[in-house]
């Protein structure tokens, strides 16, 4: 550019970017092209250059003359003097920085967006090295904690976490170096002293071509005090609450499951019931997590331990979209209101602790008679079927001194009970082998007793599916009192008076260790409604105890009468 002529000469480049044709222009042709809201910029830069004879670089606008499109340019130059250091002309370069200003505005936007949500997070954000040093924090932090942003910058993260001092914050960065991230709960200390529990999503990246890692940090503090208030509240009721996961590990209990269970909270959160409450290595398919996982549905049994008696009623947790998560169980002690109840469960009760006491008697017999003579042994059986006699002799002149009918039938069934338990002992006592009992052979004499007992010469007892199998003591007097249950209750209620009918009972083996028992009718069978594992009928309640005492499973079919189907090992 000639100053003193007024003459502008421009390259082919030049008139590229400008849309322009003219090899030389004027000033005010220049200006022509300006954007108009850029001339007096560019004037002001230009008349600085001259006044001090200095180079100039400016940004600005243009409208190309061609398609009047609107450009970013950036131009550059010097002033050439003379001698007498008066400007004479100018020197200058012009770059087309359209695309280059689109990203760089773009970009601009995009870190003006990520600083507006950095430092307007209702969580407090943390950048720091590897060493725990901070290299970045947002606004909330800074309000949070209560120090300046200058000085969290020259602070660490142990400076602000109460729980975790330097040792501390290095496992923790230890571990999200080899995870890639984190997720933990801490306290936050502020500069005056307050703590503040946070929860912590820590991840590693990459801040400013270093590894670092990125911690959010949010405040917990109305969850921690609504736990509290939900701790207090569950701990306060004296009924036993407990929560469990799908797969039956303890995730929460309060201080009732804790006292009647003798283990610390501590001790139990985390724990997997069956292992540490039932000594179990899987979940049972009959435990009633298992019940409700599969089937959704309320579960509620009254289960009966040695001083109390509970009401357990179970049901599933669930999340937003409907899936079960977990299963809630409350026991209540209702040890008063069974006490309440008639006259024949006390009895009943009574008989029960007899019929306990008779059996550690009998075993602790029993193992003296191991270690005694072949003679002795068979007295000593024989004595005891003598015993069960008078026993249900006594039981039958008791039971004709009430009116009740259940009552008297409450009576006769115990008697039948002891009745099966003696013709174990008699088995035992004709036997060579006392470790060794024809489970055919006694089937044969129990159904026998059975038959005579309720007399009904409609009903045929079928026994020819019975494989040849010999059980010691310990297992044949639970499968007795398990057949004499299934098939008095088939006996009695089954069948119509007269009605024709069948019952059958067969055992086979499975493999060493292993057995299948069948008891079927093709009477009436048991009503739908009627859960066999949840149930008040003391039949059915000792035939589940009888099924866990041989650690068995119990299944029933109800197609065309009741088949109750007992898979036990021994």
């Amino acid at each position: 550019m000639g100053l003193e002529n007024d003459k502008i000469i421009v390259s082919n480049e030049w008139r590229k970017i400008h849309g322009c044709n003219n090899k030389v222009l004027t000033y005010n042709k220049l200006l022509q092209i300006v954007h108009p809201e850029d001339i007096p910029y560019m004037e002001n830069k230009l008349q600085d250059c001259l006044n001090n004879s200095s180079s100039y670089e400016i940004e600005l606008r243009i409208i190309r003359k061609d398609t009047g499109e609107i450009r970013n340019v950036k131009t550059h130059g010097r002033i050439i003097s003379d001698n007498d250091n008066n400007p004479i002309k100018m020197y200058g370069a012009t770059q087309d920085i359209t695309e280059w200003k689109k990203v760089h505005d773009e970009l601009r936007k995009t870190a003006d967006e990520f600083n507006y949500l950095f430092n307007n997070m209702n969580d407090a954000i943390f950048v720091q090295n590897l060493q725990g040093n901070f290299l970045n924090v947002n606004e909330t932090a800074v309000k949070r904690l209560g120090y300046s942003r200058d000085e969290l910058l020259s602070m660490a993260a142990q400076d602000v976490d109460y729980k975790y001092p330097s040792s501390g914050v290095k496992e923790k960065i230890d571990e999200i170096l080899e995870t890639g991230l984190l997720k933990f709960e801490s306290v936050h200390i502020t500069n005056n002293g307050t703590k503040i529990p946070v929860e912590v999503n820590s991840t590693l990246i990459h801040y400013r071509d270093k590894p670092a890692v990125l911690s959010i940090a949010r405040d917990i503090t109305e969850r921690k005090k609504a736990e509290e208030e939900k701790s207090v509240i569950l701990n306060s009721t004296s009924e036993m609450i407990v929560f469990h996961n799908t797969e039956g590990k303890i995730k929460w209990c309060n201080k009732a499951f804790s006292k009647f269970t003798g283990f610390k909270q501590d001790e139990l959160i985390g724990a997997y019931c069956y292992k540490l409450l039932h000594n179990k290595s899987d979940i049972c398919d009959c435990c009633p997590i298992s019940y409700i996982v599969k089937t959704g549905k309320h579960h509620e049994k009254i289960t009966t331990f040695p001083n109390n008696v509970f009401n357990i009623k179970r049901d599933p947790v669930r999340d937003i979209n409907g899936n079960i998560i977990g299963i809630i169980s409350v026991s209540s002690d209702i040890t008063d209101k069974v006490r309440a109840e008639e006259k024949i469960k006390e009895y009943t009760n009574k008989l029960e602790e007899i019929n306990t006491e008779l059996e550690n008697r009998v075993e602790e017999q029993t193992e003296q008679i191991r270690n005694a003579e072949r003679m002795r042994e068979l007295e000593l059986h024989h004595r005891i079927k003598n015993n069960l006699q008078v026993i249900s002799s006594l039981i039958n002149l008791q039971s004709e001194k009430f009116d009740d009918e259940e009552v008297y039938e409450a009576f006769i069934d115990t008697q039948n009970r002891i009745v099966s338990m003696s013709l174990v002992h008699q088995k035992l006592y004709q036997t060579s082998n006392l470790n060794s009992i024809n489970f055919k052979d006694y089937i044969q004499d129990l159904l026998t007793h059975l038959t005579r007992l309720y007399g009904d010469n409609n009903i045929t007892l079928d026994v020819d599916n019975i494989d040849n199998v010999y059980f010691d003591i310990d297992t044949i007097i639970p499968l007795a009192m398990l057949i004499n249950e299934l098939v008095s209750n088939s006996l009695k209620y089954a069948f119509s008076e007269n009605e024709s009918g069948e019952i059958k009972i067969m055992l086979h083996q499975i493999d060493n260790e292993n057995y299948t028992l069948i008891v079927a009718d093709n009477g009436r069978g048991i009503p739908e409604d009627i859960d066999i594992h949840d149930t008040d009928s003391l039949g059915l309640r000792l035939v589940n105890t009888l099924v866990d005492q041989i650690g068995g499973c119990l299944e029933l079919e109800r197609r065309k009468g009741s088949k109750f189907i007992i898979e036990f090992g021994t």
